[in-house]
C-alpha cells in the first residue's frame, strides 16, 4: 500500500530533522566535552602551582613533617583532592583519606600523570582515568615541587562528574528541542501538503486533460502527477522529433526551389535565406543573423521592407544589377501576423520577359511578313474579277504574281512549320559519320542553278577525308541554308562561295565564306534571330523569309555544335559552325 502525499512529506521531515539532530547533538556534545576539560586543565594547573608552592613555603615536603595534615587543609580551601607522592611511590599525603585508609593506599610510582612528572621536573602530568579509590572519572595534574626528578610530586585531582552533568543537561536540551521542532515541523509540513497537494491536483488534472487518448487514465494526487508528467514529456519528445522532421522536410524544399525565399524577423534581420537567394542577390558568406541593408544594397527592397506591409501579397518588380549582370526579378512580400517579420519570394523573371519581347517580336513580324504576299494576291486576284481576265497580257501578268506570292506563303508557313518542330524538340536525327566533301557536293549540285543565274563560282575546298559524326539530312539543311545565304548574298556577276573544313581537336570547323559587302557589327549578334534581316528589302526582293539562319541555328544546335559569324578581310562574310568530329 501505497502512502498518501501528506504521510510522506511528514516522515521525510521527521527523517530529516532526526538526522539533523542527532549530527548536531553530536557536535555540541563533542564540543562541549572539550571546552569544559580544557577549563578544567587550566583550573587544575593554577591550583596546583598554588598548593606546591603553599607546602614547599610551609614546609610540609621536608622529611619528618606531618604532611596529611597539610593536604587536608589545603584540599578543604580549594574545594579539590591532593595528593602527594615521594620518590617511591608511597602516598605520604591525601585530602580524601587518611589514617588506616591512607596506608592501605596503593603505590603510585606508575600512574601515568606520576610517571609525566618524573621524567620532566617542573613539568605538569596530565591524566584522565577511573579511580579505583573513589571510585569515579578522574582528571588528575601533578608535578614534581622542585626540579629534581626524585623530589616530592603534589597532585591535584578533580571529578569529571561536572562535565557529564553538562553533558545530561545538553542531552535533554536538545532532545526537548527536537521534539518541539518535530511537533511545528509535522503541523508545517501538514499544512503545505493540503495547500501544495491541492495545486498540484489541479495541476495533474490539467495535463491529464492534455494527455492523448492514447495513454490509460492516470492515478491521482503525487503519483498522478508524476504519470502525466512523464507522459507529457514523451509527447513533447515526439513533438520535437516531428518538428526536427518537419524543419529538415521544409529546409529541403527551401534549399531545391528555384525561387530566392528571404525571411525577416521584427527588426528586418535575416533569419532565413536559400541557396537560390544566395546565388541571385550574390551574397558571399551566410548572411543569417545581419541586418537587410547592411546584405542587400537594393533600395527597392530596403524601403519595401521598412514599412508595413498589407496582410495581403505585395508584387513588385525590380531591377538588379550585380556581377552576374542586370537582372529583372518579380518580388513578393507578405508580413506575418503574428511575429511582425517579413517573407520575400524572388523570381528571376529576366529570361520570361526576354521571351515576351521576342513572342511579341515574332507576332509582329510574322504578321508584317503575311501581310505583304497576302495583300498582293488579293489585290491581284480583285483586279482579275474586275475584268483583268478578259486582257490576257495583264491576266497572265497577275497570274503571275499571285503565284510568285503564294510560293513566299509557302516558304514562310514552310519555315514556320519546321522552326516550330525544332522548339518542340520533334525533329528526330539518326547521326551517322558523314564524308563533308560530298556533302558540299551535293548542296553545290543543288544549288548551281541558282549560282549559275546569279554569276556565282562555287569552291569545295573541304579535304576528301575529313568527316563528321551527324546526321546527314540535316547537316545537307544547314549547309543548303547557308551556302544559299552566300549566293544570295554574296557579290553576283563575278562572286565567288568558298566551302572550307578544318579538324580542330575533337570537332571539325566548316567555314562558308562570300565576297559580298559583309554584315557590320551590330547587325552580327542577332542575324540568327528570327525574322531579322540585315536590310530588309533586298531580303525581299531575294526571295528570304528571314527564318532561315534562325533554322540553321537551331539545327546546330540539334546536332550538338556551334555557330557563328565573322568578318572576312577584304570583304564578305564568314559563317563558321563546328560540329564532333567522326
Amino acid at each position: 500500500m501505497r502512502l498518501s502525499l501528506q504521510v510522506r512529506l511528514v516522515l521525510g521531515s521527521l527523517v530529516v530533522l532526526t538526522i539533523t539532530g542527532l549530527l548536531s547533538g553530536i557536535w555540541l556534545e563533542g564540543r562541549l566535552r572539550h571546552t569544559m576539560q580544557a577549563q578544567h586543565e587550566q583550573e587544575l594547573n593554577r591550583l596546583n602551582d598554588v598548593v606546591v608552592q603553599y607546602l614547599v613555603a610551609a614546609g610540609g615536603l621536608e622529611a619528618g613533617m606531618e604532611v596529611d595534615a597539610l593536604v587536608d587543609a589545603v584540599g578543604d580551601s580549594i574545594q579539590r583532592r591532593v595528593t602527594v607522592i615521594d620518590s617511591t611511590g608511597t602516598v605520604v599525603g591525601d585530602s580524601a583519606l587518611d589514617g588506616e585508609r591512607l596506608q592501605r593506599m596503593d603505590n603510585h610510582a606508575n600512574r601515568p600523570e606520576i610517571r609525566a612528572a618524573r621524567l620532566r621536573p617542573g613539568d605538569r602530568g596530565i591524566s584522565r582515568r577511573y579511580s579505583g579509590t573513589i571510585r569515579v572519572q578522574m582528571l588528575y595534574v601533578a608535578q614534581t615541587a622542585t626540579d629534581d626528578p626524585s623530589a616530592p610530586v603534589v597532585r591535584v585531582s578533580m571529578p569529571l562528574e561536572t562535565i557529564e552533568d553538562a553533558v545530561a543537561g545538553l542531552r535533554a536540551a536538545v532532545i526537548m528541542a527536537g521534539l518541539l521542532a518535530a511537533g511545528l515541523c509535522i503541523l508545517l509540513t501538514l499544512v503545505a501538503a493540503r495547500v501544495y497537494g491541492s495545486r498540484l491536483d489541479r495541476i495533474a488534472a490539467r495535463m491529464r486533460a492534455n494527455l492523448s487518448s492514447r495513454y490509460p487514465e492516470p492515478k491521482g494526487g503525487i503519483d498522478g502527477l508524476v504519470q502525466s508528467m512523464d507522459r507529457i514529456g514523451q509527447d513533447i519528445e515526439s513533438l520535437v522529433d516531428t518538428l526536427i522532421q518537419e524543419r529538415d522536410r521544409f529546409l529541403a524544399v527551401l534549399e531545391t526551389m528555384d525561387a530566392a525565399v528571404i525571411a525577416l524577423d521584427r527588426s528586418r534581420t535575416i533569419t532565413v535565406v536559400n541557396s537560390a537567394a544566395r546565388v541571385l542577390l550574390d551574397l558571399g558568406e551566410d548572411p543569417t543573423g545581419k541586418p537587410l541593408e547592411e546584405v542587400i544594397r537594393v533600395p527597392d527592397i530596403v524601403e519595401l521592407t521598412r514599412s508595413d506591409l498589407p496582410q495581403t501579397v505585395t508584387q513588385v518588380e525590380v531591377n538588379l544589377s550585380n556581377a552576374g549582370g542586370s537582372r529583372i526579378v518579380l518580388l513578393r512580400a507578405v508580413q506575418q501576423r503574428m511575429s511582425g517579420g517579413v517573407v520575400m519570394v524572388l523570381h528571376d523573371i529576366t529570361e520570361i520577359k526576354h521571351l515576351e519581347a521576342i513572342r511579341r517580336d515574332f507576332v509582329a513580324n510574322v504578321s508584317h511578313e503575311l501581310r505583304t504576299p497576302v495583300s498582293v494576291i488579293r489585290a491581284n486576284a480583285e483586279t482579275l474579277l474586275d475584268g483583268a481576265l478578259d486582257d490576257q497580257a495583264a491576266a497572265r501578268s497577275f497570274t503571275t504574281a499571285i503565284h510568285r506570292n503564294s510560293e513566299r506563303l509557302t516558304m514562310l508557313l514552310s519555315d514556320l512549320l519546321d522552326l516550330a518542330r525544332m522548339e518542340a524538340g520533334e525533329t528526330p536525327l539518326n547521326p551517322t559519320t558523314v564524308m563533308l566533301h560530298h556533302s558540299v557536293e551535293r548542296a553545290f549540285d543543288m544549288l548551281g542553278l541558282a549560282a549559275e543565274q546569279r554569276g556565282v563560282t562555287l569552291h569545295n575546298e573541304i579535304p576528301s577525308g575529313l568527316q563528321v559524326h551527324t546526321d546527314p539530312d540535316t547537316f545537307d539543311q544547314v549547309l543548303l541554308n547557308l551556302i544559299g545565304n552566300g549566293i544570295k548574298y554574296g557579290q553576283s556577276s563575278g562572286g565567288r562561295v568558298w566551302v572550307r573544313g578544318f579538324g580542330e581537336s575533337e570537332c571539325i570547323r566548316i567555314e562558308i565564306i562570300d565576297d559580298g559587302p559583309g554584315i557590320e557589327q551590330r547587325h552580327r549578334d542577332r542575324v540568327f534571330e528570327r525574322f531579322y534581316r540585315v536590310d530588309p528589302g533586298r531580303s525581299r526582293d531575294m526571295g528570304g523569309t528571314g527564318l532561315g539562319l534562325a533554322i540553321v541555328k537551331h539545327l546546330v544546335d540539334l546536332m550538338g555544335g556551334t555557330v557563328g559569324i565573322e568578318p572576312r578581310d577584304g570583304g564578305g562574310t564568314i559563317f563558321w559552325l563546328t560540329l564532333p568530329a567522326g
